[in-house]
């Protein structure tokens, strides 16, 4: 018989599983107490951390908008009194008119009065 015929031999089966206790499960581990309150701590930080990061930003948020504000109403002010000084030299102008008018008008009457006594005394 050739080798290359021979079929190759059968491996055994597997032996019966045997019937073994099951493991008992691990106890359950007590808590490490020290761990947990300084994991609690450690996040009781981090939000303390993040609250105050937020505080800090909306009071920055508040400062600029108080900012933006203040210099909102100064140029309303400024503007406001540029308006305020353009219409008194607009009523300055009109008075100074006004008494050029009467002071010419008033020199006039007087030259007229003038001419007439004048004429008066010629008669």
């Amino acid at each position: 018989v050739s080798p290359s015929t021979v079929p190759p031999p059968v491996p055994a089966p597997p032996p019966p599983p045997v019937a073994k206790a099951p493991e008992p499960a691990p106890a359950p581990k007590a808590p490490d107490i020290a761990l947990e309150r300084e994991k609690k701590l450690k996040e009781q930080k981090e939000q303390k951390e993040r609250e105050l990061e937020q505080q800090q930003q909306q009071q920055q948020k508040k400062k600029e908008l108080e900012a933006k504000q203040r210099a909102e109403d100064e140029a309303d002010r400024k503007k406001e009194q540029q308006k305020k000084l353009a219409e008194q030299k607009k009523q300055q102008e009109a008075d100074a008119k006004q008494a050029e008018a009467k002071k010419a008008e008033a020199a006039a009457k007087q030259a007229a009065a003038d001419r007439a006594a004048t004429l008066k005394r010629m008669q």
